[in-house]
């Protein structure tokens, strides 16, 4: 309901819908990895500090296991996401050849209309990677947006005497939020 509701306020207020469209969907695609960025921060604490200590009174070892597949995963997200980007960014012809099959073989996309969705994409992506300033102020603002988030969740937690350590609360959160956009169902 989000994403219409921008979609609907961008287009209210001049924007061409093709633009706004393309503005939803690199503010998507940087917001996922500024989440997937913080989550690896907490990863990198929390691990140390939890994974790989032995905790008294406890001879479980599904803590581990969940924190070594958190990281597994992880590192097959970012790696994917990071292999989507370079390819459609400096991969050029060859990207847009994959992108033209893939949309042949699913037949409800219209193959024209995602080629050009995904070059527009590109552009901005390369034109965010040359402006640093832009950058800059891209990922403070998506950091901000995650951490305030989670620093809600802290209070809201603390409200009831719960209290989580930052670095147990970025993980779960970050968690959380990267699990709620895998798309489940159809």
């Amino acid at each position: 309901a989000g994403t219409g509701l921008v979609y609907r306020l961008l287009t209210d207020a001049g924007v061409h819908p093709s633009d706004a469209g393309l503005t939803i969907a690199v503010q998507a695609i940087g917001s996922a990895a500024v989440l997937n960025a913080l989550l690896w921060m907490g990863l990198v604490v929390s691990i140390p500090l939890r994974a790989l200590t032995h905790t008294p009174g406890s001879s479980s070892g599904a803590p581990k296991i969940a924190y070594a597949a958190a990281a597994l995963v992880g590192v097959l997200l970012v790696g994917l996401a990071g292999v989507v980007v370079v390819s459609v960014t400096k991969g050029g012809r060859r990207s847009l050849r994959v992108v033209r099959a893939l949309a042949r073989r699913v037949k409800f996309l219209d193959e024209e209309a995602l080629v050009r969705l995904v070059t527009r994409v590109s552009d901005q992506l390369r034109l965010m990677a040359t402006n640093r300033r832009l950058l800059a102020r891209a990922i403070f603002w998506a950091s901000a947006n995650w951490l305030l988030d989670a620093s809600a969740l802290w209070v809201m937690l603390a409200a009831f005497h719960y209290h989580l350590t930052p670095d147990a609360l970025l993980v779960s959160y970050c968690l959380a939020n990267v699990a709620a956009a895998i798309p489940i169902t159809p």
